[in-house]
């Protein structure tokens, strides 16, 4: 049975995925509790020389969809010239989902439709018979001409992929393989009152259904904040210019099972970790002595799901380059910088976070038999000696040292693939060739993972936040 302690964490975090349906919603509802503790904004196309001092609370955002937020320590080694240790956590805010398409406009047998496209490896036969929404960003364009982002989550169920019946399928039972292009058509309505005009030069008129375009509109205040009221001025479909938007199920997420030990989620993967991540960092926050010649550093990135290679993805140069520019602006000696930069990388640890694999009842054997993690049963340590994981036994041995530290201690599981399947892999191994820094990759374990609603353990949300804040504090 779970404590009110540990139900206590977990319902924060089932009520930051309920908020978080796309990672611009996740990124914002993190910065909104960021700067509620005294983080400060730090944007990147300004200079930072004279802004970051010891003891400092800091945050970017880039492109909406990935969060970089750190704690300078009040003693920080590199105000000495000394080399300077990074405590990091990655983790990622986005999940695999259906994603509108530029031109969404479709329409089959009277129905209207929307056009989506898949993003990342996702258990898509899940997607069916949900009541979808759509969230993200979208580009407005204002009264004085310019166009300004803004993030939407249309409050209701407006969409729906429907199953075949099985009366016009009978074999469906023994193997379901949906087409991705033809068979996930989202259904919108069934007719509208306008139609899209391929002649019309700008905005999204000429892309997408009028129906789609009003709904987005009523869900957008006119003057760009963040609630619409039902009395109050209301966005017009044709300022609507175009849109980052992904599809969502409606149904939130609860704490469920016969003692409420599981969690029943959508986006568990990798929204546990990226909020474990930022609770650890605030309440590491909290204390001024907490790891105090050190810098503590979070990195939720984007784009994790279908490889990291954006400009906002764990492959790009943001994490090394954050580093540089933080001891850039902490050094006493500027000509000493790239010497103590790799002096400050020897001595730093980066824990990829995200989500590992409990063993399935159903499919034991697709586990090796010594590595099947189980739910509640504390974080997972994942190895591949392929380099699909990060995790060696020097960096393990950290974590499991900053476990045992922990009061009561933190219990830790290890997974390793079966030589005869294949195996994920995380942002760990891409930053840890990116910046040297010695990675260990972990996360708490899971079920259908990839599915439309995943499933986790109550406790392990508490273990994986002690974990990560005692590694902060270190």
């Amino acid at each position: 049975m779970p404590t009110d302690r540990e139900l206590q964490i977990a319902q924060a975090l089932l009520d930051y995925i309920h908020r978080s349906p796309s990672p611009f919603h996740a990124v914002q509802n993190a910065v909104q509790r960021l700067e509620q503790a005294g983080f400060r904004e730090l944007p990147e196309s300004v200079p930072w020389h004279g802004r970051l001092r010891p003891g400092g609370q800091y945050y970017l955002v880039r492109n909406g969809t990935t969060l970089a937020a750190f704690c300078i320590g009040s003693d920080c080694a590199a105000t000495r010239g000394e080399a300077c240790a990074f405590h990091v956590v990655g983790a990622h805010t986005d999940s695999p989902c259906l994603r509108l398409k530029p031109r969404t406009a479709t329409s089959a047998q009277g129905y209207l439709q929307t056009a989506v496209e898949c993003y990342g490896g996702g258990l898509w036969y899940t997607w069916f018979d949900r009541d979808l929404t759509c969230a993200g960003r979208v580009m407005v364009r204002a009264a004085d001409g310019r166009c300004e982002p803004r993030l939407v989550h249309v409050p209701r169920p407006v969409l729906r992929v429907p199953s075949l019946a099985i009366h016009l399928d009978r074999d469906v039972n023994a193997g379901f393989a949906p087409n991705k292009q033809t068979h996930l058509l989202p259904v919108l309505a069934l007719h509208d009152v306008d139609t899209p005009d391929s002649s019309t030069k700008g905005g999204a008129k000429n892309r997408h259904h009028s129906a789609l375009l009003q709904v987005l509109a009523e869900a957008l205040p006119a003057d760009g904040g963040a609630d619409a009221t039902p009395n109050g001025g209301r966005c017009a479909a044709d300022q609507l210019q175009d849109f980052d938007l992904c599809l969502a199920d409606v149904q939130p997420p609860t704490i469920g099972g016969a003692h409420s030990e599981f969690l029943f989620a959508p986006r568990l993967d990798n929204l546990h970790s990226s909020f474990c991540a930022l609770e650890a960092l605030l309440r590491s926050a909290r204390s001024d002595d907490a790891a105090a010649s050190a810098v503590r550093l979070m990195v939720l990135f984007d784009h994790e799901e279908c490889g990291s290679g954006s400009a906002q993805g764990a492959a790009s140069p943001l994490l090394e380059s954050l580093l540089r520019r933080i001891l850039a602006c902490l050094a006493p000696n500027a000509a000493v910088l790239e010497d103590l930069y790799q002096a400050s990388v020897s001595q730093s640890l980066v824990i990829s976070a995200d989500m590992a694999h409990a063993v399935h009842p159903n499919y034991a054997d697709r586990h090796e038999t010594e590595h099947r993690p189980r739910l509640g049963g504390g974080p997972v340590l994942k190895v591949n000696g392929n380099q699909r994981y990060a995790t060696d036994a020097a960096t393990a041995q950290a974590i499991r040292t900053a476990a045992a530290a922990c009061e009561p201690p933190v219990p830790l599981q290890e997974f390793v693939v079966r030589n005869d399947m294949p195996c994920g892999s995380t942002i760990g191994p891409i930053t840890a060739a990116r910046t040297g820094i010695r990675t260990v990759d972990l996360g708490a374990p899971s079920l259908s993972m990839h599915s439309i609603r995943e499933m986790a353990h109550v406790a392990d949300v508490d273990h994986t936040v002690r974990l990560l804040h005692r590694f902060f504090t270190a």
